[in-house]
């Protein structure tokens, strides 16, 4: 008897698991996960805020640090340029 479950795919409603070494960078160089917690704060800030293209900037930049690519965090672009005027500013 299935008792009404789906058998055919066991890890169906379990969570992805991470890939552990993607943290072992941001585990050595505290400076960068500190960053990284700045941008997680920042990008579901501007979420909130309805500023989805800033929001997505700060993930970009989020990725290329869990990825080791300090260059490509360094770019930054400037806000100027993604802010969009919505009814809340």
């Amino acid at each position: 008897m299935n008792n009404g479950r789906n058998q055919s795919n066991p890890n169906k409603g379990r969570r992805k698991q991470e890939n552990p070494y993607k943290q072992i960078f941001l585990r050595n160089n505290p400076d960068y996960l500190k960053a990284y917690l700045d941008l997680e704060k920042q990008a579901r800030t501007w979420r909130g805020q309805a500023q989805y293209w800033l929001a997505k900037e700060c993930e970009r930049r989020m990725a290329c640090l869990l990825n080791e690519d300090i260059a490509g965090y360094k770019v930054e672009n400037h806000s100027e340029k993604l802010f969009h005027k919505t009814n809340r500013f």
